[in-house]
């Protein structure tokens, strides 16, 4: 007893999935809504900061900005030296393998 085999691709499209596939973008819209509410972000004219401190107190926060400003940087330049010298001892070890 010989069985009917078909191909699926031989067979006609179905006007079901026919009619989903052209209109997949209209009938899956992506989603507008936040995720997250809040108000919105204060504007310059909102908060003045600025202009209710003294000279004296600027220059204290200019100071310890560039206190931290300045371990910041020593940190990162270290971390590059500390990675030169890997780098350079690995290219020694390499070149000296070589020979």
């Amino acid at each position: 007893m010989a069985t009917k085999t078909t191909d699926w691709r031989a067979q006609p499209p179905d006007l079901i999935d026919e009619a989903s596939d052209e209109s997949f973008p209209a009938s899956d819209p992506p989603s507008w809504t936040p995720l997250l509410a809040r108000p919105p972000a204060p504007t310059k004219n909102d908060i003045d900061t600025v202009g209710s401190l003294s000279d004296a107190e600027l220059q204290a926060i200019h100071a310890e900005n560039m206190y931290g400003a300045s371990r910041i940087v020593g940190l990162m330049l270290t971390i590059f030296g500390f990675g030169l010298l890997m780098y350079a001892s690995i290219f020694f070890w390499v070149l000296s393998g070589i020979r």
